[in-house]
C-alpha cells in the first residue's frame, strides 16, 4: 500500500487533471459556428456588435505595419468606418473577415516603403 502523502499526491493530480481535461459540451455547442465571412463582418459591423470591433482590432494589431500602415492616433470606429466605405460590392462568403478587413485597410491606410514597420 502507498504511503498517504504519494496518494493524496495522486489525488490532487487527478483532481487537476480532470479540470483540464477539454469537455465535449462547450464543442457541441459550438457546432454551427464558422469562420468569419465578409459577409457576416459588414453585416455585425452595421449593426454594431462590438465583438466585430475586436475581431477588427485584432486584424490592425496584427499586421499594421505589415500589410497596411494605420497612424497611432486613428481611433478604432475609424477603421470600422473605412471597411464599410471600402465594402460594397465586394462581400461574399468565400472571403474571409480578415481578408476583406486587410484589403480595405489597406487601400485607406497604404504603407509607404520607407514607413514599412513603423506603426
Amino acid at each position: 500500500m502507498s504511503p498517504p502523502r504519494v496518494q493524496r499526491r495522486f489525488s490532487h493530480i487527478t483532481v487537476a487533471l480532470a479540470l483540464l481535461m477539454p469537455s465535449s459540451e462547450p464543442f457541441a455547442a459550438m457546432a454551427d459556428t464558422h469562420f468569419v465571412t465578409s459577409v457576416d463582418l459588414v453585416t455585425e459591423l452595421k449593426n454594431k456588435e462590438r465583438l466585430m470591433l475586436g475581431f477588427v482590432t485584432g486584424v490592425h494589431d496584427t499586421l499594421n505595419g505589415v500589410a497596411f500602415c494605420v497612424p497611432n492616433e486613428t481611433m478604432p470606429l475609424e477603421l470600422v468606418d473605412a471597411i464599410l466605405r471600402w465594402a460594397p460590392g465586394r462581400t461574399s462568403v468565400s472571403v474571409s473577415g480578415a481578408r476583406m478587413t486587410t484589403q480595405a485597410l489597406a487601400a485607406a491606410w497604404p504603407c509607404r516603403r520607407d514607413r514599412m514597420g513603423q506603426y
